[in-house]
């Protein structure tokens, strides 16, 4: 028996056309689209740093407590550091740990609004993602606030273990000269931020009310233009002003300290902070004619 076989031409398949391409959206959409995605980061941003926030309290107090203890443990601990900086470091440990705590709450904040905002998808504008951003700054900062304290604690237990080599002796400070120092430093800073306030009064008024006379007995200017020329007096005189006031209180602080230390003498650093404060308030009193005067250097008398 004989089988035959009969070939056949393939069979052509049609493939699928390609979906046509979406239309060009209009004007009007374009702008909504614009506007719900607009909407979207500012809700997501200020959801994200909400969960920042609460990603911040749901470990704070646990890691300032904790990170305290550690602190203290490991800085009584270590053989490289003396007994009065041991004194003083346990005595700090908690201020500074709670201050760098409130230092870490508007940065958590921050961080967990960068994380909101990065979950917006910019190609679907109309998909809100508020309620994912409080998700991702929730989860994203507490882990970092954690990394970060983790870290923290590590190198307090590198400094613990520490040991002193041979012939190493520990660091240390004169802890009665360190006392009179700080008592001296609370009271340079008391009269550094009144005499920097006095300065910034002083100082503005004196800048200002020359500015602006200066303004108007300019005959170049029209009555806009010194008006113009008036408020930019009163303006740069406040910033001045200000800026100057601000110096002098840092620089009262710093000379309180360092005379105080250098003499190790409260009354010395009494007369440096004294004297400079009274400097300043001339300083900023003084007009500038006669700032341009005492500044001149002193020519020498001929024979």
């Amino acid at each position: 028996m004989t089988t035959q076989i009969s070939s056949q031409n393939p069979v052509s398949i049609p493939r699928p056309s390609a979906p046509p391409p979406p239309p060009d959206k209009t004007m009007v959409e374009r702008i909504v689209d614009r506007t719900i995605l607009s909407a979207n980061y500012l809700g997501s941003g200020l959801s994200g740093a909400a969960g920042g926030l609460g990603g911040f309290a749901s470990e704070a107090v646990q890691a300032t407590v904790g990170t305290t203890a550690s602190a203290i443990t490991n800085l009584l601990k270590t053989e490289t550091v003396g007994p009065n900086l041991k004194i003083l470091g346990t005595l700090a440990a908690a201020p500074l740990v709670a201050a760098s705590a409130a230092i870490a709450l508007p940065i958590c904040a921050v961080a967990g609004l960068v994380h909101g905002a990065r979950t917006v998808d910019r190609t679907a504008p109309r998909e809100l993602t508020i309620g994912q951003a409080a998700v991702n700054g929730f989860q994203k900062t507490r882990q970092s606030f954690q990394e970060t304290v983790s870290g923290l604690r590590d190198d307090f237990r590198d400094l613990g273990a520490r040991k002193l080599e041979p012939g190493e002796k520990p660091i240390d400070i004169p802890l009665i000269k360190t006392a009179k120092t700080l008592a001296m430093g609370v009271a340079a800073a008391a009269v550094g931020g009144v005499t920097g306030a006095v300065c910034a009064v002083i100082g503005t008024a004196r800048q200002v009310a020359t500015g602006v006379a200066q303004a108007l007995r300019d005959e170049t200017l029209n009555l806009p233009g010194k008006m113009i020329a008036g408020t930019g007096a009163v303006l740069g005189g406040t910033i001045q002003g200000v800026a100057f006031g601000t110096g002098s209180a840092v620089s009262i602080l710093g000379r309180g300290l360092s005379e105080t230390w250098k003499q190790d003498s409260m009354v010395k650093g009494t007369q440096a902070i004294l004297a400079h404060a009274v400097s300043s308030v001339k300083t900023a009193a003084a007009p500038e004619r006669t700032l341009l005067q005492e500044s001149a250097p002193r020519q020498p008398l001929e024979d």
